[in-house]
């Protein structure tokens, strides 16, 4: 009777003892490779001041190469590979809407075009059918990635990019999707590439069409977001911000301006009458005439 009894925990032990094992070689092997990876090395740009005739030379240079060292061939899918613009070199070996949207205009100061145009067509390869863009184009989880940031090594960057588009808080960007807007009609102007946008004005208009309906439940012209959504994620601001409804006038007011190009007067003037909407809405609900400045969100009234 003692043995039959036994055998119930010896075999549950067993079993126990078989996943652990199985659970101890995936991890060895899991930080093991990760372990295998180049480590990482000092990215400081050297440079000898007398070679630059002025400190505005100097620190041109110092901010093109610091731009260019982010830029990587990465992977859409087998076969299909585009330069892209990464947001940094030790814990964000990956490409973030919002940190390119602004990086965007020094790419093309210094004439990395190409960097610019591939970097867009990778975040519209991946749009939905709805109009959302990517919040970032990575391919590692955040465990992964934090880890490879831990023990010293470089992110692999041979495998393929996926879209995210949800953040860490589970939130959407709002103002990361603007931004790849305003980067997109930006790229247009400087450099007259008609093709392009012809290639891509219906996904622009998209792209806007999702942001409107970004505020299904809200009768209101201006943008709402959720908690630690914007370029400011470690504080929780949310509902109607200013920095992100600025970031939306803009990308109407360029939209308007493109549209105007193409002769698209209706889309122009629509576009226009939005933009002028919004800038009166954001005068009346964060100007703080007592204060001097707008405010940063409905529930915080500090200068932004």
């Amino acid at each position: 009777m003692k043995a039959k009894k036994n055998r119930p925990s010896f075999w549950s032990g067993a079993v126990f003892g078989i996943f652990a094992g199985i659970a101890s070689l995936v991890s060895y092997q899991y930080i093991t490779r990760i372990l295998r990876e180049p480590r990482l090395i000092s990215k400081a740009i050297f440079s000898d001041e007398e070679h630059f005739e002025t400190v505005d030379a100097l620190a041109k240079f110092i901010a093109a190469e610091s731009l260019r060292s982010g830029v990587h061939t990465r992977l859409l899918a087998r076969g299909v590979n585009k330069e892209i613009l990464h947001a940094g070199y030790r814990n964000f070996r990956e490409c973030w809407a919002r940190d390119f949207g602004f990086a965007s205009y020094g790419l093309i100061a210094i004439e990395e075009l190409g960097v610019v145009r591939d970097t867009l067509e990778a975040f519209f390869w991946h749009q939905t059918s709805d109009g959302q863009l990517p919040v970032k184009l990575h391919s590692m989880d955040f465990i992964t990635r934090f880890l490879h940031s831990l023990f010293g090594r470089e992110q692999p960057t041979e495998k393929i990019l996926k879209p995210k588009f949800i953040s860490a808080h589970g939130a959407p960007s709002l103002d990361g999707h603007a931004l790849l807007i305003i980067a997109a009609l930006h790229y247009i102007k400087e450099t007259e590439n008609s093709e392009f946008l012809q290639r891509y004005w219906e996904k622009l208009t998209l792209a806007m069409k999702w942001l409107e309906n970004s505020n299904k439940a809200v009768d209101d012209v201006l943008l709402h977001q959720k908690a630690y959504a914007d370029w400011v994620d470690s504080v929780e601001r949310h509902g109607v911000v200013l920095y992100t409804n600025v970031v939306y006038w803009k990308a109407l007011t360029e939209m308007a301006h493109t549209a105007a190009s193409l002769d698209s007067k209706d889309e122009a003037a629509q576009y226009s009458a939005i933009a002028e909407r919004v800038s009166r809405a954001i005068v009346e609900r964060l100007w703080r005439p007592d204060l001097g400045y707008f405010a940063t969100s409905d529930s915080l009234g500090n200068l932004s």
